[in-house]
């Protein structure tokens, strides 16, 4: 076996050399077009809508005047801008049937950690608490909301119900 390395022309080793370093290029590119590509980060909460000093509605969860709203921050955590057409939930784990959510700001493209938030009073989408809530972009990839801050959300929701 060592014979086989040891009387190789320079031919060989180079055409060994070229196609180790091709490899690994390939690797690196692959590895770069999947980091750069559009990511959305959805978040949601329950708070009390009130205005800025510009006029505008702010939701907090701190703020004790105001209506209740539910509202959901998406923003654009990845390198390239993202158009964000949607948000729609899915009512269970198996299964092609999914609530649309109607919103206002959206579609909107995203340009890099630009965020929009969507501000809603009503809280029938959540009431049977969906499997999921995500966004959709114009890809026709999905963004979901992580389970965490979606069981969040819930107990949220829950404490909600009880207060009132």
């Amino acid at each position: 076996m060592l014979d086989f390395f040891l009387n190789q022309t320079y031919t060989f080793w180079i055409a060994l050399y070229g196609g180790m370093l091709s490899t690994l290029v390939l690797v690196l590119n692959v590895k770069k077009m999947r980091r750069d590509q559009g990511k959305i980060s959805l978040t949601g909460m329950i708070g009390r809508q009130a205005l800025d000093s510009q006029g505008r509605g702010v939701v907090s969860s701190l703020i004790e005047k105001g209506k209740h709203c539910l509202s959901f921050n998406i923003t654009n955590v990845g390198r390239r801008p993202l158009r964000a057409c949607g948000l729609a939930a899915k009512e269970k784990f198996f299964g092609t049937s999914r609530l649309v959510i109607i919103c206002t700001n959206l579609p909107k493209t995203l340009q890099e950690s630009e965020d929009v938030i969507e501000v809603f009073y009503n809280f029938d989408f959540i009431k049977n608490e969906p499997w999921s809530i995500y966004v959709f972009d114009s890809l026709g990839n999905n963004h979901k909301m992580k389970r965490k801050h979606l069981k969040i959300l819930y107990k949220n929701y829950k404490a909600l119900q009880i207060s009132e």
